[in-house]
């Protein structure tokens, strides 16, 4: 046997980047190894068992818990690697297939302290994006703690994660009751509007202004309510102070020059594009372009602006459709010929066929 097998063996016992099961079949397989392997791997494995002893020496003050951490965490791969590789696997329920809820478990209330515990739990699951494990948790919590804000707060956050606006809604108004404050009004607001409750969304909105009158955020959003309800020139106001405050941002730019073409103001609609070409145009803002052509007589330009929001492949001829639909309204108030839409769009599909 090589000199300092033993200090081989015992490195590899202690490094916690190898699971258990690999250090087995590693020290079983070192018999077959010629003895110059042996020798290199010695002095890899002496190099280090030096780092993880000095390691060790410096986390032992900072992290008394990491030599637990390092067990619990080699033991789930241990357990991991049966339930996957084992010859026997497919005599056992594999616990990794299914949700892994543990705090459901008996013998989670066995040996923890289940309120504390859970607390704990919900808010790791919360801040690491597992929304529906956490809800499950807060939710037991907020009946046991029915004046807790910050419950009710989080409670609604989850439901909003998992697009369920309804429920994320009322618990964001439980938390508003308990604790006022502008963020829980923008939360309310937010799931209103996602229900296309835009009256009330609006409404919220300009509450929380009033709360946060510097709040960018906040009046981007009251802007969007008001272009949501086609009351354009109360939305130029709010777009026009995130301009003010912020020039260099294009993105402002597309609902303003939206908006000037709603209001028929189309030699400003067409400075607000112009300005907006100095970057990448979506497909949305192309059809834009398209309909401020056509409003000003140019078929031809519009047809080419359509033709390239189809082929640039963000939008189908299917979704194409659809938005000039529903934009039609806004077209014919804009002075386009009604019987002159239906021409249009035909050409424009014969000529990308």
């Amino acid at each position: 046997m090589v000199s300092g097998t033993n200090e081989l063996a015992e490195a590899m016992y202690r490094t916690p980047f190898i699971c258990n099961s690999d250090k087995y079949s590693l020290i079983l397989n070192l018999k077959f190894l010629p003895a110059s392997q042996k020798t290199m791997m010695l002095k890899v494995f002496r190099m280090e068992l030096e780092g993880l002893q000095q390691l060790e020496d410096d986390e032992s003050v900072t992290d008394p818990n990491r030599k637990f951490r390092t067990n619990v965490t080699q033991y789930l791969q241990d357990f991991y690697r049966f339930f996957k590789l084992s010859p026997y696997r497919k005599e056992f329920e594999d616990i990794f297939t299914g949700r892994l809820d543990i705090y459901n478990s008996e013998f989670f209330r066995m040996v923890c302290n289940a309120a504390e515990a859970e607390a704990g739990l919900a808010d790791y699951f919360f801040n690491k994006d597992f929304y529906d494990d956490a809800l499950s948790l807060y939710l037991r919590q907020v009946a046991e703690k029915p004046d807790d804000a910050q419950l009710y707060e989080k409670t609604g956050y989850c439901y909003q994660q998992l697009s369920d606006y309804e429920e994320a809604l009322r618990y964001y108004k439980r938390a508003e009751l308990i604790d006022r404050k502008a963020w829980t009004i923008k939360k309310i607001a937010l799931c209103l509007r996602r229900l296309g409750k835009n009256e009330e969304a609006l409404e919220n909105y300009l509450q929380a202004g009033i709360l946060e009158p510097d709040n960018i955020h906040t009046t981007l959003m009251t802007a969007h309510c008001y272009l949501d309800l086609k009351r354009y020139e109360e939305a130029l106001k709010y777009y026009f102070k995130i301009e003010y405050n912020d020039p260099g941002n294009l993105n402002i730019l597309r609902p303003i020059a939206y908006c000037y073409l709603a209001l028929g103001r189309l030699d400003d609609s067409e400075k607000y594009y112009e300005r907006l070409s100095a970057g990448n145009l979506s497909a949305n803002d192309l059809i834009n372009m398209g309909h401020l052509a056509l409003c000003k007589g140019d078929k031809k330009e519009a047809v080419d602006l359509y033709r390239r929001s189809i082929i640039n492949g963000e939008i189908t001829e299917e979704k194409f459709m659809m938005i000039f639909s529903e934009d039609r309204q806004l077209l014919v108030s804009a002075g386009v010929k009604p019987d002159d839409l239906p021409i249009i769009t035909d050409y424009l599909l014969f000529t990308i066929g």
